[in-house]
């Protein structure tokens, strides 16, 4: 097991819960003919084999843990269409884990529909539910039902522990940067859904020294896309990468975080017509990307980037463009 986290923090290697999953380093690339100067990408679309995008970062951390714990289910939910409830199938099952379901309706897009069709395909039990505030009574109901040798896991997999997941992506990022590979960012632009993602390379560039800003799109609902979220992540993993051993972590800049409105639309899950454009205008440059996080994330880059100060700019892309079994 080798990353750039444990390479520069060797205390972790024997007390951090981690498995190998994916295949990293994910590409840095140049992303021309979209209109924005010196703009990259980071892709995590192909973070690994069977499923790509940022939950496969995060899933080497939670699977790990879930594994020490000796838990034999996973209770995960999310959305009808939801990108980490398909990852937790992908990457769980395989690892001997039961995994029951628990989803929440929202808009049925082409993309949706795809990943519902792999989560009725592969999930142990599923449950859908008619609004996401039914979702602590499935939690409930479930744990009775099923609670010994259960992990239960966070909506989008964001927590502490997640989120070293992206301290260290931030931290492979910057070999990248040594290498020659890419320039330092000036801002990078990521989606913010659960915060997790966002939270992580905040605490990772804090932990490099980096003046790069996080711009966090909002594209999930503000109670739970909000800065406040992302600071208090990314607090809590630094707390836990001390607990695991690690020397005093660096104080974070609360300056370094953008919280990117104005591109959510009607609300998660909802396609917007500029997601929309920015999905093709993706497409014709040659990244896949979706109506609900990454399109919206690149129509914000799109808009804003020009504003919000000399590059280079990097799109850190969080979509999976692997092709699902189904």
């Amino acid at each position: 097991m080798d990353r750039a986290l444990l390479r520069r923090l060797p205390a972790l290697r024997r007390r951090l819960p981690w498995i190998p999953l994916g295949a990293f380093p994910t590409p840095v690339e140049p992303l021309p003919g979209l209109g924005v100067p010196d703009l990259w990408v980071k892709r995590d679309d192909v973070s690994g084999g069977a499923y790509g995008g940022n939950k496969v970062r995060k899933l080497e951390l939670v699977l790990a843990r879930a594994r020490r714990r000796r838990a034999r289910r996973l209770w995960v939910h999310g959305s009808l269409g939801s990108n980490w409830v398909v990852a937790c199938l992908l990457y769980g099952k395989p690892l001997g884990l039961a995994v029951d379901v628990s989803l929440f309706q929202t808009p049925l897009t082409s993309h949706a529909r795809r990943n519902l069709a792999v989560t009725r395909s592969l999930a142990d039990r599923l449950q859908v539910w008619c609004t996401v505030a039914a979702i602590p009574l499935a939690g409930a109901l479930h744990a009775l039902r099923c609670g010994a040798r259960t992990d239960y896991l966070p909506p989008g997999g964001s927590s502490a522990l997640s989120s070293i997941g992206y301290v260290d992506a931030a931290l492979e990022l910057a070999e990248q940067v040594e290498r020659g590979e890419a320039p330092r960012p000036s801002h990078v632009w990521v989606a913010h859904g659960s915060g997790g993602t966002a939270a992580g390379l905040l605490a990772g560039f804090a932990i490099l020294g980096w003046p790069t800003r996080v711009c966090a799109v909002q594209v999930n609902d503000a109670l739970i896309a909000n800065r406040w979220v992302v600071q208090a992540f990314a607090a809590r993993t630094l707390t836990l990468l001390e607990a695991y051993g690690c020397e005093a972590m660096p104080p974070l800049d609360p300056s370094r975080l953008v919280c990117v409105k104005g591109f959510l639309g009607a609300g998660y899950g909802t396609p917007t017509p500029e997601g929309d454009a920015a999905v093709e205008r993706g497409r014709e440059a040659g990244i896949a990307t979706d109506p609900v996080y990454t399109g919206k994330t690149l129509a914000a880059v799109l808009a804003r980037a020009r504003d919000a100060g000399p590059g280079p700019h990097l799109l850190w892309h969080t979509h999976n463009s692997r092709a699902l079994p189904i």
